[in-house]
Parts: structure tokens; sequence; C-alpha cells
């Protein structure tokens, strides 16, 4: 009866009938039995979102929820049926704390889903929800903290339990940007007013809690500027604002030290237990901050009797104030507040030395009406506030001008008076209103030597060189060993003032270099153009290496300097230095175009100049490596003598060759005014090279004709002259001459293997092909690294219709040779689509098919996979040929056969294949899905009758064979899909002969069926 009953209530709370459940509930039914998915009444009736059901079995004295599925209440809170989780909840044997299958419970399942906060609010205050119980180390506080709802935070502190003091994970979800705190830091940190304000109300908050580069929650409102949380902490009655954080900063300071305006620093103000006068770790107070920031209106409110307060460095806020720049407010503390005036500063200096220092007219007077001021102080170098003043600004040492002999005298640490500063600082008023008080001085050096006209004219400043010319007093002697230096650094007007005393132009420093060389070097024209033109200069002056100006400035490659030398001196061009050398080799050796260039239009050069050893500037370049541009410049020059022999004997090009340099012989041998008879065996090996790759067939008959001369030779490279020349664009007739000579080597090879045949069949050259076979030596079967013969290489290159037959005369030839990817020639040919090379190998006696390096694969595989249906046809007609009707290839054929309507290929393997097997291939391992995406994207629009390799959904076969005909009708087409044979199909294109064809065939089943049930008398209607 019980059973009955139990089945009875299954059926009604799946029914949703509410008097049937109390009727077999009545009758004794199991109220947590199961049904056959393992579900109880309860599940059932939540499932359903039938409230009524779940009341009526929820008031059963046996109703255990605890027996139901462990997701029923986060199932039905996920559903949002608020009043069925009342009644759930309400119920005695409901759990709140189960866990669910994820390993979570249902308030951390709440905690991590959007718009669950109704929910949530329903657990609050339940008398078996601990909200404080950990799971995977976290509440469901700190969960919803870390998933930044505080909405939910805000529901969860409704209920007294939650503890509030845990730390808690805010910020963004990245390891790099999440940090450790309190709730209550996180909520200010999050600017959210309404959580705040409840976790204030809380008695059992720790509102002094410190955390690292945030101190309390107070301060760190403070720094986030969060001015509605800042007044809800200032209106509790026992606020933190004194309290300092871990690096002792109060929130005072902090105000000052994070934000970009005062308007929070003026809000603490307000407080009355402020404590104004708090120091940090520095021992700055909030003066000394704000001085720092330059924050006029709160300086005025922090004033008080602390204006000479010094920090721990010994700075007092005035003095912060002059050391970050705030140089207006400093004024106002001299001026206003009454700041001292003689406090010595962290950096050593005075208000007075800072202030002439960088230069504030402003404050130098202010100071200077102080009359505590203690004018008499130098900083920790020495200079005094006069001297400062030299350096940055006149109007400050005008200001300053009173000044006594003694301090006229005075100097700093590198041993420099007032004067001396003036003069490097280029100080023209100051200089004149020195000069009458500091005659004895004027020529006094500092601890360098250098004395007040050496300074003025090293730093270029013409105009007081000028004022110190112009006394008596002034030694000019002492500025000769400083002239190189202005000519280094192009003082021009320094050097005019100079040399309007007549100062001496042939000083010279330490190398031997005279003002004119030194401008030479450094290119400066305006220097150079102004020392020329003192008739007393001379311009063949050497330095200690022997070399004039115009040699120095032809190395260089300074064109102007160049012609403003040459200008002066027309003649000087082909004047030697020391080792012999001219101009244009200075300029040639150097690799300088320009000054090449300009040296050779030059009505005065002797281009064809000899150093020491005979050598031209063109044979000097040939010697060393080549500049394309200065070779240019020297052969351009009908000057230039191409043909001209040194000491020794030797041309350009012979040095050049002897440089093992061929780019520049071959440059050398195309000018048309090279004498060709000047080409010898002395020339070497590089000649002939070149003459071989420039086919001069003249110029290689007479290098070979010399016994002296290599051919074997081998390059750099590894390449010998036949190596190049088949690599190249080759000439038979310097083929011919090369293989006349007795000692040639054609099986040499180069670094991979090739040999000159090898090569030659490459590039496709049949004419020294032809002559290459035609010499004794030549081993036709030779292969490379790789394996390739020379008839692999001819099947895919240029010209291979010409090479192949050549190739194949040769009694010796091996024509199914392997290469080391298992390929022979024909399989290369058919890779190449070589139609016509497929033809001359099959025709070859010796020839076989069905030879490949590979199981299963040869060149019947690789004509199948081109669709090279003709090509198949010969192969398969081959009597090498070895088709196995086990082959998959095989069948692929036969539907190419079939889709290309094709009676040759159809008639030789109707015999091979099944001719009534349907023309579906396996799927070769790719994802229908994928398939189908990709054919649309690649041809939006594409049916089945556009392209029938089909993927059919169900059984994953491939459709092989395509109609494409413009004929096809679309219910053809559609019929298609359903694995025909090859006589169906033949039906559907209407193709009489290929019917005859497969209708004679002994096998031919005219019975079979397609997938549909269709028979070939079907498919043909």
């Amino acid at each position: 009866m019980a059973d009955a009953a139990t089945a009875e209530l299954l059926l009604a709370v799946a029914a949703g009938d509410v008097p049937r459940v109390r009727a077999a509930l009545a009758d004794g039914a199991d109220v947590n039995a199961r049904n056959e998915a393992d579900a109880t009444p309860l599940d059932v009736a939540c499932g359903e979102d039938r409230l009524d059901v779940v009341t009526c079995l929820l008031a059963h004295h046996r109703m255990d929820v605890a027996k139901a599925s462990p997701m029923l209440l986060w199932t039905v809170c996920e559903r949002g049926a608020g009043a069925m989780v009342a009644q759930l909840l309400a119920h005695p044997t409901t759990n709140p704390m189960t866990l669910l299958p994820s390993g979570w419970n249902v308030l951390f399942a709440l905690c991590s889903t959007p718009r669950m906060a109704e929910m949530l609010s329903l657990f609050v205050d339940h008398p078996r929800v601990d909200w404080n119980v950990p799971i995977h180390g976290e509440t469901p506080l700190q969960r919803a903290v870390q998933e930044q709802a505080w909405h939910y935070v805000a529901v969860l502190l409704q209920d007294p339990r939650v503890h509030v003091n845990v730390f808690v994970v805010h910020g963004v979800h990245t390891c790099s940007r999440q940090k450790r705190t309190t709730l209550l830091h996180a909520a200010c940190d999050a600017n959210d007013a309404d959580v705040v304000v409840a976790l204030l109300r809380r008695p059992d908050i720790n509102r002094h809690c410190q955390i690292k580069n945030q101190g309390t929650a107070f301060a760190w409102t403070v720094v986030r500027r969060n001015r509605a949380i800042l007044e809800l902490f200032l209106a509790l009655p026992d606020d933190d604002i004194n309290l300092p954080n871990n690096d002792g900063m109060p929130p005072l300071h902090l105000a000052i030290d994070y934000h970009d305006d005062d308007h929070i620093a003026h809000r603490l103000l307000c407080e009355p237990h402020l404590r104004r006068d708090a120091t940090n770790a520095l021992g700055n107070t909030a003066l000394h901050m704000a001085s720092q920031r330059g924050w006029t209106s709160l300086v005025e409110a922090l004033l008080g009797d602390n204006v000479n307060v010094q920090n721990a460095a010994g700075d007092t806020p005035a003095s912060v104030a002059l050391l970050h720049g705030q140089y207006d407010l400093a004024l106002r503390f001299y001026r206003d507040f009454g700041a001292r005036v003689n406090t010595v500063m962290s950096n050593g200096l005075t208000p007075l030395l800072c202030a002439c220092q960088h230069g504030h007219l402003a404050l130098v007077r202010v100071l200077l009406a102080s009359p505590w001021l203690e004018r008499d102080v130098t900083d920790q170098h020495g200079n005094s506030a006069h001297m400062l003043a030299c350096y940055t600004d006149p109007r400050v040492f005008f200001a300053l001008w009173t000044i006594r002999d003694d301090e006229m005298a005075a100097t700093n640490e590198v041993g420099r008076t007032i004067l001396h500063v003036a003069c490097e600082y280029g100080r023209g008023a100051v200089v004149a209103a020195l000069l009458p008080r500091t005659m004895n001085d004027v020529n006094a050096p500092d601890a360098d030597g250098s004395t007040p006209l050496l300074l003025a004219c090293t730093s270029n400043h013409g105009a007081v060189v000028a004022q110190l010319l112009a006394v008596s007093e002034v030694d000019t002697d002492r500025a000769d060993k400083v002239r190189n230096v202005l000519a280094l650094r192009g003082h021009a007007s320094v050097v005019a003032a100079l040399l309007s005393v007549h100062a001496n132009v042939h000083a010279i420093d330490n190398d031997g270099n005279t003002p004119l060389l030194v401008a030479s070097v450094a290119n400066h024209a305006s220097v150079v153009a102004q020392l020329l033109s003192d008739h007393s200069v001379d311009m063949t002056k050497t330095n200690k290496d022997g070399r004039m100006a115009l040699h120095v400035a032809a190395r260089a490659g300074h064109v102007r300097v160049l012609q403003l030398l040459l200008e002066a001196r027309p003649a000087a061009i082909d004047l030697r230095s020391a080792d012999g050398t001219t101009a244009l080799m200075e300029a040639v050796d150097h690799r300088k175009p320009g000054a090449v260039t300009f040296l050779l239009r030059h009505p005065c050069i002797d281009a064809n100049a000899v150093d020491k050893d005979g050598n031209t500037a063109l044979m000097r370049h040939c010697m060393r490596s080549s500049n394309y541009d200065v070779l240019e410049a020297l052969l351009s020059s009908p000057k230039v003598d191409i043909n001209r022999r040194n000491h020794a004997g030797a041309t350009a090009l012979a040095l050049a060759c002897h440089a093992n340099d061929p780019m520049l012989a071959a440059q050398l041998m195309q000018r048309p005014q090279l004498d060709v008879s000047t080409i010898d065996a002395s020339c070497g090996h590089i000649a002939l090279a070149v003459a071989c790759a420039l086919q001069y067939v003249y110029v290689v008959r007479k290098l070979l004709s010399s016994p002296e001369m290599d051919v074997n030779y081998r390059d750099a490279s590894g390449l010998t002259t036949l190596l190049q020349v088949c690599l190249n664009e080759g000439n038979v007739k310097i083929v011919h001459l090369l293989l006349e000579r007795p000692e040639i080597d054609t099986s040499v090879r180069d670094k991979h293997g090739n040999s000159a045949l090898i090569l030659a069949t490459r590039q496709g050259h049949p004419g020294i092909v032809r002559a290459l076979l035609a010499h004794g030596s030549c081993h036709v079967n030779a292969v490379n690294d790789a394996g390739s013969s020379a008839l692999h290489d001819a099947c895919q290159a240029r010209n291979a219709v010409d090479l192949v037959p050549l190739l194949l005369r040769s009694p010796s030839i091996d024509v199914n040779c392997l290469d080391k990817k298992g390929q022979t020639p024909l399989m290369v040919a058919c890779v190449s689509a070589a139609d016509a090379v497929i033809d001359l190998l099959l025709d070859h006696p010796r020839i076989n098919v069905s030879t490949s390096g590979h199981e299963h694969f040869g060149p019947l595989q690789i004509a199948v996979r081109q669709r090279a249906v003709e090509v198949v046809t010969r192969l398969i007609q081959h009597p090498t040929a070895v088709v196995e009707v086990a082959y998959e290839w095989v069948f692929l054929a036969w539907v190419r056969a079939v889709n290309n309507q094709h009676l040759p290929l159809l008639s030789a393997l109707a015999a091979r294949v099944d001719v009534n097997k349907a023309l579906v291939m396996p799927d070769r391992s790719c994802d229908d899905e994928q398939r189908r995406a990709r054919m649309a994207s690649a041809r939006p629009g594409a049916s089945v009758g556009a392209d029938l390799r089909w993927m059919h959904p169900k059984v994953k076969v491939e459709w092989v064979a395509s109609t494409n005909r413009r004929e096809c009708a679309d219910a053809t087409v559609a019929s298609c899909k359903t694995g025909k044979n090859a006589l169906m199909v033949a039906c559907l294109f209407s193709n009489d002969a290929m019917v005859d064809l497969l209708m004679s065939q002994p096998t031919i089943d005219v019975n079979a069926v397609d997938m549909v049930h269709n028979i070939v008398i079907c498919v043909q209607r």
C-alpha cells in the first residue's frame, strides 16, 4: 500500500496536483522517495517552480530537505524564486552550509554571481548560517570583496555575526595588481560610502589598523581624496586625525604630499585638535611640506611661532622653498614672515648665495634690504655672491656692486677671481666695470695657469677678448698656446681679434699642429679663411706626421677647406707629405669621394702622380678594399691613366687581382680605356674568373694560353672557373676553351656537392651540357649532397625539353636514380607537371614507373593528386606499372576519371577497381563544422553544386567526385550526395559512351542502389 502511495505521490508532484499530493501523503507515501531520475518529490516540485506543492511537501512531518539534491537550494536561488528560498530556509532540516559539487556552498555561490543581492539578503540573520566559515581559505565576505561586489558586502554587514576585522584581497584580478588589506581600507579605496558607514557603526571595528604603504583607513582616505568618506571619519568623536602611518607621516602631511591642491589640507586644519607642529621621519613639519609645494595660502594658514623651525637636515621652511625653486614664496618668507636671512641651508648656501646662484634679482634686493644680512660669505667651492652673480645674471652683480678691493682679489678653490669668472662667462658689462680696478691682476693666472684673456678666448667670447686686448697691460703672448684650441673649436671671432693684434699664427701644439692645420682637420672654414687672410701664414708647415694643411683636409674630406687652401695657393695641390703622398692620394686612401672629385677637377692636378713605389692614386686604391664611389670618381676622370705600371710593372688591374677583389677587377676590365694587352698571366686566377664572368672570350683565350694559369684553382667559396661558368650565364665558347686544357678537372664539386654538369643543367644551359657530355671525363650519373643527379635537375629546369634528351642519350644514364628524398627523375617531372618531359622519360627503354623510395607513393600517386588525368593514363598503361586494387590512390584515380568523364583512364582502371563501389571515401581526420565554416568563408554562397567535396553530417564521409557542370540541375546535384557509383554518375551526365564502357564490364551491377535506395533507372529518370 505504501509503495502504491509513493508512486502516486511521485506522479502527483510531477503533475503539480496539490490535492493528489495531500491524499498520497495521507496514505503513507514516502515524502523523501526518489524517482527513476534519482530526484525526490521536493526536487521535482522545485524544478517545476510549484510553490504550492513545495509548501505542501515541507509541511509534512517526515520531510528531510537534506535528502534532496545538494544543488536544490542553489538552483532555486539561481532562478530567483525568493518565496521558495524563504520556505526552504525556514524548514528545520535545511542546511545552508551544505557543500555543492563545486566545493563551495550556497553562500559562496551567491557572492560570486551577479544580481543575487536579494537572494543573499534571505540568508541574513539565519540561525544555521555561519558567515565566518572559510572555504579554500576565504569567507563569503572576502569573496564578495574580491569580486568587487560592494552591494553584496552591504547586505552581509546587516548580519551582526559577520567578522569585519578581516583581511581581504582587493584590486584588479591580476597577481601584480591585487593587494591584501582590511575590509575598511578596501571600502575606502572603493569609495563606497554605504559600506564605510555600516563599518564605522560597528562597535567592534578596528579603525587604527595600519597597512603597509597605506597607514590607517583614515590616512588612506586622505591619500585617495575621498572627501565624502573623509567627512564620515571626521564626524566620529574619537577620530585618528593625528595618527601617523608606517612611514611616520600624519594625515595632514599625506594631504600635502599626495595631492595637487590644498583643499584636503585646509579641511583638516579646520579640526581643533589637529597637531600642526607634528613632524615626519625627516623632521619636516606641515609648514616645511607646504613650502616645498609652494602653496602660499596653506603656508599662511600654518604660520605661527614656527617660521624658523628646522628639520633634520637643518632647513627652515624658507630654506625648503628656496631649495625647491619656490622663489616667490621664499621672497615672502624673508620680506613678510620674518624668516632669518643668514641660515645656512643643507646644500651649504645662505639665502643670498642661493638667490645669486639662480639669478633671482627681486629676492636679492629683499635680502640686501635686511640690516642683519651677512654679505661676506662663500659657498663650498669658495665662490662669493659676486662670482655666483657673474655665473647667472649681471643685473644681480650690479645689485651687489658695493665691493671692496680685497674682495676683488679674492679667489675661489680653482684660483679664479671675479674677473676670471666674468671673462669665462662673457659678462662684458661686468668686465668693463672691473677692469679699472683690476689692472694689477689682469694677467693673473688661475690654478690651471689660465689668465682672464685665455678663459675668454676658449669660451668664444669675442667681445670680451676685444675689451681685454684694448688694455695695454694685457699680455697677448700667453694666448699662443690656446690658439690651436680656438682653431679646433672654430672660434672665428676670437681668432679675428687675436689676429688684429698680430698674434703668432705659427704657434704649434704638442703634435706639431699649427692653427691652420687644426682648423683644416676640424673643418672650420671660417677660421681657415681668417688665417689665410694673414699674409704671414705658411700653409706648407707640417705636423709631426709630415703632413700639411692640404693633406689633412683631403684625408678628412673637407671640400670647402680644400677650396680655400687651393684658392690661396693653386700650385700647392701636388705638394707631397713626408711619406711622398699627394692630397689626392690622401683622399683616395681614406675613401673621401667628394674630395677626390674636387681635386680631380682642379686644372693643376697631376692625377697620375706616383708615390715612392711608383703607385698612382688609382693603384693605391686597388691595393686596398675598394670603395665604389671613390673608384667611380677616379675612373670617370679622363686624367687618370688606367694602364700605367708601377715600379714592379703591375697595373691597377693586376693589383686588384692580387688583392683578391673580383668586383674591383670586373669594374676595371669593363672600362673601354683598358688596354687588354696588359692582361696577362701575372694577373692570376682572379683575372681569368672575371674574364669568364664577363664572357670576354679573347681575354680568356689569352690567359689560358699561358701554362702558368691554374684552371683548377678554387676561390674563397670553393668554386673553380669551370663551376663559376656553369653556375652563371655561361658562354659555350669559354667552356670549350676550358675543356681544351688537358689538366681540367670536370669532376670537381662545390660545397654542396654539385658537379659542373649538375650546375649547368640546373641553370638551363643546353650548349654547356652538350660540351660537358662530349668530354670524356664527365660523369653523367654524379649526385650532389642531396642525392640529386643532373637528370633530376633537368626535369624541373628551364629548357628541360632540350636538356633531358641530351642526358637520356648517354648510354650510361641511370634514369631510375633515387635522391635522398626517395624521388626519381620521373617523380620530379610529375611534381613539376612537365608533360613533355614525362613523355621523354616514359619513352626510355630502361624507365620503371614503379620505382620509388617510398612505399605506396610514386609517379602514379603524384599524378593522381595533381589531377593530371592524361599522365595517369599513360603511367597506368606503361608495362612497368604496378597497380593494386587495395591502393587508396587507385580508387582516387577512378573517382577523378569519373569526375572528368575520361574514357581512356576509365578503360585502363576498370579492370583494377570495383566499378560498383560508391564514390565516397573516408574522412581524413578533419572537423565537419570547421571544414564547412572554412568553405563558407572562402567561397560565400557556395553549395554542393559548386563543389561536391561534401562532408556528410552523420556518417562522416567525404564526397570526392565533382559534377561542377552548368547543365547539372539543382535536383540532380542534390541527388549526388547519396553515394552513387560510376554508372549512376554517367547517367547523371547523360554520357552514352561512358555508360557503354561501364556496361561492358563483366562485374557491373545494374541493380546497385545508392544511400536513398535509388537504382540506375531511377537516377536516369
